[in-house]
């Protein structure tokens, strides 16, 4: 478990290397976020632009809050498809 936090550390490190020009993928990704899961507070300021699943399509990764838990928020290939939306929290 302990890999899978440091892996998710290094993933929003790497937030201050994403590039601005994906700002319509981060906004729709975002949006998308929200839209699926509106209980969880989705952070703006932490969205990462990356191929996460080296599928060599860029991902977008956005940090969120809950009442009594963390989570990361995936949108693959940027899409805003239920389906592309995944969701990891941490209790």
């Amino acid at each position: 478990m302990n890999l899978l936090y440091a892996g998710v550390a290094a993933l929003f490190i790497m937030a201050t290397l994403s590039s601005p020009c994906f700002a319509d993928q981060k906004s729709d990704a975002l949006s998308a976020l929200q839209k699926a899961h509106p209980k969880i507070k989705w952070q703006p300021s932490s969205v990462v632009v990356m191929d996460i699943n080296a599928d060599g399509v860029k991902d977008v990764a956005v940090l969120g809050y809950a009442e009594k838990s963390a989570a990361v928020g995936v949108v693959l290939g940027g899409s805003t498809k239920t389906n592309q939306i995944k969701i990891l929290e941490f209790a």
